[in-house]
């Protein structure tokens, strides 16, 4: 049989370009939306200067006329004599919207209905050019709502850039998700303190979505998952990648997956050869193997490891002294026999500062892979297995390793997949639980 290995360079795995282009969100964003949308709002909290910095760059770049002004002393009349400039094409940067109560109600509300009325593509009364736009550097008490109140336009001319921290962002995001979705009042805790993204250990099984819910004790993938002690967070990665596969795994669709890296279809649909949680089978120890989240079987008598990340920070080193005794029991020799991993690395101080990485990647061989899946904007994550694949992994490790996106994979799923039940899973109840922060 042939063997369909995945090349280094195959358009799925992430490299330099992408992370570098991915880390431009701010200019991403306004290309994405300037002569589509209106009304543009940025919350980037302590990042002013930087954001200045980039809109400056870009308006200067596009042929724009950039237009400050300051809630905390602007006025209807002000905004309103941008129509006198139309012809011109502006980007009206205003800050400290939400510092406007000082007009008055009546006042406040001009203000934002001149705003709304110049943003209207259908208002013949003002001109503002189609390219124009207002941009807003919000905080948390923007009056989103109150301008939604004014006019429609805010519904369809709005759109929203976060330009906080990723996990800041998605811990934010999972209290919401909490609270709205799975309409939980009462907060998880640790150590006595109680946080917004953690699901009380009572309700666990509500992390997992109703397509892996239902299944949760019944099926034979699921029922011998050794599940991390966090995986009441709604941030878990193993509890992720289990939404993620499992429903593959239930509908028998796992070779959709398997197809955009083309590899071979699994050996069988069932927990022999398919399983959540695996162990490592090339370590020797007893307590402590090394875990995958998920692990394949597939034709040809190959192997593929799968690694699920998201909010974790970078993988780290091993500071105990029973992992120094472990890596001259366990680890030693299998690192000398890699020929997977470059020999200037072969040596027990990288591999400790290195552990979690390191360990993982003993499990290449000439017929296993490991995928390890990154969020986009995990920029961290994907900066260390990016500097892995580049510099650690010798010419035939890069072939065996693959860092993804997880984005990309799941857009890119979306055309391989047969059953309906399953594209809608995946484009809504996976997407609106982790990738729409």
């Amino acid at each position: 049989m042939e063997n369909t290995i995945l090349k280094v360079g195959h358009p799925m795995t992430d490299d330099a370009a992408k992370l570098d282009q991915d880390k431009k969100g701010f200019t991403n964003f306004l290309t994405q939306h300037l002569g589509r949308k209106k009304l543009l709002v940025i919350r980037d909290a302590g990042n002013e200067e930087g954001i200045l910095e980039d809109l400056t760059e870009y308006a200067a770049l596009k042929n724009y006329h950039l237009v400050y002004l300051d809630g905390e002393n602007i006025t209807a009349q002000e905004v309103r004599a941008l129509s006198e400039r139309g012809a011109e094409k502006l980007l009206v940067l205003i800050k400290n919207l939400s510092k406007t109560e000082h007009l008055g109600v009546i006042e406040e509300a001009s203000l934002f209905r001149v705003i709304l009325d110049l943003s209207d593509p259908g208002n013949d009364e003002f001109l503002f050019r189609e390219e124009s736009a207002f941009l807003f550097l919000a905080d948390e008490n923007f009056p989103s709502t109150k301008l939604s109140t004014v006019s429609l336009t805010w519904a369809y001319e709005s759109a929203f850039y976060d330009g906080r921290a990723f996990r800041e962002k998605v811990l934010s995001h999972m209290e919401r998700y909490r609270e709205k979705v799975l309409r939980i009042k009462e907060e998880g805790t640790v150590r006595g303190k109680a946080y917004g993204h953690i699901l009380p250990e009572k309700n666990y099984h509500e992390n997992f979505l109703p397509l892996v819910r239902e299944d949760l004790i019944t099926s034979p993938y699921l029922s011998g998952i050794h599940w991390h002690r966090f995986s009441h967070h709604l941030n878990s990665s193993q509890v992720l990648g289990v939404n993620f596969f499992y429903p593959l795994l239930k509908k028998g669709e796992l070779s959709s997956f398997l197809s955009l890296f083309g590899l071979e279809d699994p050996k069988g649909y069932d927990p022999v050869h398919l399983s959540f949680s695996k162990l490592s089978p090339v370590e020797t120890s007893v307590r402590r193997k090394s875990c995958f989240d998920f692990h394949a079987e597939l034709q040809g008598e190959e192997e593929l490891y799968i690694l699920s990340n998201y909010t974790d920070g970078c993988f780290g080193r091993a500071e105990k002294e029973n992992f120094m005794e472990k890596y001259t029991a366990v680890y030693e020799s299998l690192l000398l026999a890699s020929d997977m991993i470059e020999d200037r690395f072969k040596n027990e101080a990288f591999f400790m500062e290195e552990y979690r990485y390191m360990r993982s990647l003993l499990h290449l061989k000439e017929k296993s892979r490991l995928l390890v899946l990154l969020p986009r904007e995990n920029f961290q994550l994907r900066e260390k297995a990016l500097y892995f694949k580049d510099h650690v992994l010798t010419e035939k490790g890069r072939e065996h390793f693959y860092p993804v996106v997880w984005e990309e994979v799941i857009d890119s799923l979306l055309n391989q997949l047969s059953d309906p039940e399953l594209s809608r899973y995946y484009e809504t109840e996976l997407k609106d639980k982790y990738f729409r922060y």
